[in-house]
This record gives structure tokens, C-alpha cells and sequence, in this order.
């Protein structure tokens, strides 16, 4: 994980860390390639680990257990609606 390594491939970016955190320690700063990272003030932090538990890369989505949902729905405007029911 990227907190323990400081490895970049193990960080997407997607500031899901940042937003989750309940004291609010953690920003992203840009990199000199200009790619965000989350920086932790661990003076603020309080190790609820809450911003490992969020993280995509250190818990990938396990999408082979779950049956696919699919919902449709079909955009009339309010004149063409009467015409339809």
C-alpha cells in the first residue's frame, strides 16, 4: 500500500483516502510530474485506518460473487409521455 511503501504504482489517485478521512490529515500534492499523492500530517492522524480500508488498490472489488444488475430506463419528454402510457 501506497502509505507503507511510498511505491507510486500503488496509488491511482482518486483521493478516496482524502475524503474519508475523519480528521482530515490527509491532501493529495502533486509530484513533479504533476500526479497527485496523499500526503498524511501524522500528527493530525488518529490510525483509524480508515483511509487503507478505502483504498481501490489495497482492496480491489471482488466482481466474481455478485450477479451483474442492469436497469433501463427511457427519457420521454413531458409532451411525448401522454402519448406513451
Amino acid at each position: 500500500m501506497y502509505f507503507q511503501t511510498k511505491d507510486k504504482r500503488t496509488c491511482c489517485g482518486c483521493t478516496a483516502c482524502e475524503h474519508v478521512c475523519p480528521q482530515r490529515c490527509i491532501s493529495m500534492q502533486t509530484d513533479e510530474e504533476g500526479f497527485a499523492y496523499p500526503v498524511i500530517d501524522k500528527a493530525a492522524c488518529i490510525n483509524c485506518h480508515a483511509c487503507e480500508r478505502v483504498c481501490p488498490i489495497a482492496n480491489p472489488a471482488d466482481l466474481t460473487d455478485s450477479e451483474p444488475e442492469s436497469f433501463a430506463a427511457i427519457p420521454w419528454c413531458v409532451a411525448c409521455a401522454d402519448q406513451h402510457r
